[in-house]
């Protein structure tokens, strides 16, 4: 009987790895993708003056590249109340 087990629970533990790294792919695609995005529309702000004041540094290309599109709005919202990363 554990001669059966044996190959079917290692079975069942390679379904499981290849359903992960499939979900993992998905997810760091999506990150990749906000992650472009975020940088593009902080240059691009920059670039048209809407953020003319901001020095972009080390933290705000940090927080535009973790946080996509939403860290760039976090980065305009503390530009706009003073704050400078």
């Amino acid at each position: 009987m554990a001669f059966i087990l044996a190959p079917l629970g290692a079975l069942i533990l390679v379904v499981i790895i290849i359903v992960a790294l499939f979900f993992l792919v998905k997810a760091i695609k999506y990150l990749a993708i906000n992650t472009i995005i975020g940088l593009i529309l902080l240059a691009l702000l920059k670039w048209l003056g809407v953020l003319s004041g901001l020095q972009i540094g080390l933290w705000d290309v940090v927080l535009s590249a973790v946080g996509g599109v939403i860290g760039v709005f976090i980065i305009i919202i503390l530009y706009f109340l003073g704050y400078d990363l």
